[in-house]
């Protein structure tokens, strides 16, 4: 199973090392699967792993239909200023009266900004379309073709950029579905991790080396769970999570009731921690990974205790994420 990916805390790996660490799990059933110890959920898990996967590709999918709807965005703006530009150029030229550029909606600069330069656009199409009822005026002749370029190159901008906010609006939906599906294969899958704890009850077992997880220490791979309750929480970060939250993960001991989380907020690119609360702002959230909604274009600094029967362990942290709006 050396090509794929170990840990005991595999909930800390980006999506796509995380889908190699469950092809992992999935190697590991094809091998052990026929053992009397076996974890005995397999028809659970197996296929909430094969959702994540199949939502993690249509997320990638998603992502690159941004990328691709984008790009073409783009070539259309192109197309769309540099045919303005061209007729803020010659329609003088070909009229002889500056005045002219008023009237098509080009008497300034043709503007970078997409929606000011859609604006522009559609007073210089449905002015030109004014002239052109009931029929074009001769002294256009030379640039009719170019105006009537227009009003298409308007409807494919507009119809590209409805194609990109589209892409955008699915990507997040295709986030929303696999972020759920992470953490339900998560969930199970801690329940197998916790199992075979029960069997190979020494992290340091060489039983361990063998299967997903890793034996703790060494070169097995895989993150450390504190020593006891009391103990910092070990391997703490924090990420944008679901709807630009900050997803705080952590390996939190299987003894604590769960955690508090402390927070601070400063401007965005201090690096000199603020001062911890004194009070948190979560007194207990009963495991990790957490998604907390956060303020926008600010720096969120954040911290972590266990909790057991009101006690404080000892502190983790700071983390902290920026996320902009």
């Amino acid at each position: 199973m050396a090509e794929y990916k170990k840990s005991r805390t595999p909930y800390y790996f980006k999506d796509d090392d995380y889908d190699n660490f469950l092809r992992g799990i999935e190697k590991y059933h094809d091998d052990h699967g026929g053992d009397p110890d076996f974890y005995p959920h397999w028809a659970i898990l197996a296929p909430l792993i094969g959702a994540f996967h199949a939502d993690f590709q249509a997320y990638k999918a998603a992502q690159q239909l941004i990328e691709d709807t984008r790009r073409n965005f783009d070539e259309k703006v192109k197309e769309l200023r540099e045919n303005l530009i061209g007729l803020r150029r010659q329609l003088p030229v070909l009229i002889r009266d500056d005045s002219v550029l008023g009237h098509f909606g080009l008497e300034d600069d043709v503007p970078e900004d997409v929606d000011l330069l859609l604006v522009n656009a559609r007073i210089c199409r449905d002015y030109w379309e004014s002239l052109c009822d009931p029929d074009p005026p001769v002294e256009y002749d030379p640039l009719a073709g170019k105006l009537d370029a227009t009003s298409a190159l308007v409807d494919d901008t507009e119809d590209a950029q409805r194609a990109y906010a589209d892409a955008i609006r699915g990507r997040e939906e295709a986030r929303v579905v696999k972020d759920e599906a992470r953490e339900a294969v998560n969930d199970e899958e801690r329940g197998m991790f916790a199992w075979y704890r029960g069997i190979w009850t020494d992290p340091e077992d060489d039983r361990w080396s063998a299967t997903p997880w890793g034996a703790s220490g060494g070169s097995s791979g895989g993150g450390e769970e504190p020593g006891s309750w009391e103990d910092a929480v070990t391997e703490l970060v924090v990420v944008e999570g679901v709807g630009s939250a900050a997803s705080i993960r952590g390996n939190v001991h299987p003894d604590a009731d769960g955690v508090a989380i402390f927070m601070a907020i400063t401007e965005m690119g201090i690096t000199e921690p603020p001062a911890r609360p004194d009070e948190p702002f979560e007194p207990l959230v009963p495991s990790l990974s957490y998604d907390m909604p956060v303020e926008f274009n600010v720096r969120v600094w954040l911290w972590v205790c266990h909790v057991k029967d009101g006690a404080y362990g000892a502190m983790a942290g700071p983390v902290w994420i920026e996320i902009e709006k």
